[in-house]
């Protein structure tokens, strides 16, 4: 039986040399159940052969991709890892930031909440220290009852404002924040973590978010209204059973 011939697929670049293929990869779906809902995706990996062949083929995790894509000069600048930097891969980033002296924005729809929106008006407050991580585009973020670099055993506490599940840690974002793949994984955690302290806290969240007798209103209130505060009471954070280390995970 004669050998099937195959069609070359190399490609030329204006200014540079000639390309020839090496891998492709393809997605494959399993196509839509019976709802019509389409089902998972696979992304197959060949090796191309000389005359167009694809052979070798290979499933590929998320991780395995962004080698190749890192292996092909993408993102590929080495960067400085300050001291906030607790872990840091191809798809995520977890870093924490030290208790800090800012203003803080409010602006509830309900009637009972509007003075939150008032009081915050030009004041700084006492924030407490926060545990954040960046995963495939998701925020998710944490407290710490310490003003220091945590380890994997530190406990970690649900964070104190709305827009936040308690549950989960998950940050819900606006809509102008999101994940940019053509900046690197350290230039979107800085973005994120500036546009989180300039975020604006409006509407509740499902599940207990702090300890305060008054919940999380009745905390921002006491907050907003003292004047003596020197640190974020720490005494009204609310434990979860996760540590650092579940965090990264």
């Amino acid at each position: 039986m004669p050998e099937e011939k195959m069609n070359k697929i190399n490609v030329s670049v204006e200014g540079q040399r000639s390309l020839k293929p090496e891998l492709a990869l393809i997605v494959y779906t399993e196509g839509p159940n019976m709802y019509g809902q389409e089902r998972e995706k696979e992304i197959i990996q060949f090796k191309v052969t000389a005359n167009g062949k694809f052979i070798n083929p290979k499933a590929l995790d998320m991780r395995s991709m962004q080698d190749i894509f890192n292996s092909a000069g993408r993102n590929s600048t080495l960067e400085y890892l300050d001291e906030r930097i607790l872990a840091i891969n191809n798809t995520g980033v977890v870093w924490y930031e030290p208790s800090r002296k800012a203003e803080i924005y409010f602006d509830c729809p309900e009637k009972d909440r509007e003075d939150l929106k008032t009081l915050c008006k030009s004041k700084k407050v006492w924030w407490p220290s926060l545990l954040f991580r960046l995963d495939h585009g998701s925020l998710f973020c944490r407290a710490l009852a310490e003003d220091r670099r945590p380890n994997p055993e530190s406990k970690l506490y649900i964070a104190p404002f709305t827009h936040i599940n308690a549950e989960s840690g998950r940050v819900c974002l606006p809509g102008n924040l999101r994940f940019d793949p053509a900046r690197s994984m350290l230039e979107n955690m800085r973005r994120f973590s500036e546009d989180f302290y300039l975020g604006i806290f409006g509407h509740g969240t499902a599940g207990d978010l702090t300890s305060h007798p008054g919940g999380h209103d009745g905390l921002w209130r006491e907050i907003l209204k003292s004047s003596r505060q020197k640190r974020f009471p720490n005494r009204y954070l609310l434990e979860t059973s996760e540590t650092l280390w579940n965090f990264l995970k």
